[in-house]
Parts: structure tokens; sequence; C-alpha cells
């Protein structure tokens, strides 16, 4: 527990209350219901690293079968670009 907000997300449901250094108001808010939203995902779904190992797998298994057709770093880095967005509107 914080007396001030330091991030605005937990805040949601109850998940991190904010108190004063004062211990009768702490083990009021520690009698408080937390409402879990399990759609509600501030920080992403927890598979960001399966999300750029597959990125990255991509972009050298696109360089491997075509490495003489003009598959240049430059054509590479705006194909991962392309996947990064595609990955972010996903949710």
């Amino acid at each position: 527990m914080f007396d001030h907000i330091v991030w605005p997300e937990t805040l949601v449901g109850n998940r991190n209350q904010m108190s004063n250094a004062d211990a009768a108001e702490i083990m009021e808010k520690f009698s408080v219901q937390q409402v879990i939203d399990p759609t509600y995902l501030p920080f992403g779904d927890g598979h960001a690293c399966e999300k750029i190992a597959h990125l990255i797998d991509l972009f050298f298994r696109k360089a491997r079968e075509q490495p003489n057709s003009g598959f240049t770093l430059k054509r590479q880095y705006v194909l991962f670009i392309r996947h990064k967005q595609k990955l972010q509107n996903c949710g």
C-alpha cells in the first residue's frame, strides 16, 4: 500500500489500494474484496517472450529461405515492423 498513486492501472478492482500509514486504515483496506477481471490486462497478456521469439524466428527464416532474392536487411526490418504492429493490434 502507498499513500500516493504509483501505477493507476493496479488500482482497478481494488487490486491495490492507497492508504495512509495508519494501522486501522491498513487493516480496513485488507478486508476490502478484490474484483478480478481476467480481461483487464493493462501490462499485456504475459506472452511477450513467445511473440518476440516468433518474430525473430520469422525474421531469420525468411532470410534463409530467400538468400539471393534481394531479401535485404531493410526488407527484413520492414517485415519485422509489420508483424510487430499486427501483434500489438491483436492485444
